[in-house]
């Protein structure tokens, strides 16, 4: 939502911006599982985990920090109500308006199905490999 969201303040480059954004994912799912596999056999299985998990720690802070909010806060929202627990409670009411439509119910089945698919596929196809 968000990568949509910067998209629509550049809608003459939004092909490329979104071709760009997507071609990382694949390279990540790509290179991702060769890097980690190369990294657990050279120093243990742990270490992917906890190399990914300090980069995620090291770069949330930044992340927070230079992406702009895309959203302006209605008129009279104050501080307070900007809390953990406000902001929870309203995505879960928009999660609830989005299960409830027949379109976004049947996206989010053929996503699951798809990715069900996709990891059994990722976590046989290595036993077929050897």
């Amino acid at each position: 939502a968000y990568a949509m969201d910067v998209l629509s303040l550049y809608p003459k480059h939004k092909g490329r911006l979104l071709g760009a954004l997507n071609a990382a994912g694949a390279l990540a799912w790509i290179l991702g599982p060769a890097l980690g596999g190369f990294l657990a056999e050279r120093a243990g299985i742990g270490l992917p985990f906890v190399l990914v998990g300090g980069i995620l720690l090291a770069t949330a802070p930044a992340i927070h920090w230079l992406l702009p909010e895309t959203q302006p806060p209605a008129p009279g929202t104050s501080v307070a109500s900007l809390r953990f627990r406000a902001l929870l409670d309203g995505t879960q009411r928009s999660f609830g308006a989005l299960a409830r439509d027949r379109n976004q119910q049947a996206l989010m089945l053929m996503q699951c199905a798809l990715f069900t698919g996709w990891s059994c596929s990722l976590t046989v196809l290595p036993l077929y490999a050897a």
